[in-house]
């Protein structure tokens, strides 16, 4: 469903994914569905403004086609 959606830079990988996984504490995961994403509503303008950096333009361009009221609209 996300094929074409993020950019080549569209996350860590390598030693540093490594390091940040085993030895970060600021690392939240999300693996189950009962609490679906409560560990992260604290942090959703973090985590909007990092999935922005990183969806294709042409993307965020489409999505503010939509109505402003739209759940999609990047603003």
């Amino acid at each position: 469903m996300y094929m074409d959606l993020f950019s080549e830079t569209d996350g860590i990988s390598g030693f540093n994914k490594f390091s940040l996984l085993n030895f970060s504490k600021n690392i939240k995961v999300f693996s189950e569905m009962h609490n679906l994403f409560e560990p992260f509503k604290s942090d959703h303008h973090f985590v909007k403004s990092e999935l922005l950096k990183i969806i294709k333009p042409n993307h965020i361009l489409r999505a503010k086609e939509f109505n402003s009221n739209s759940i999609s609209n990047p603003h």
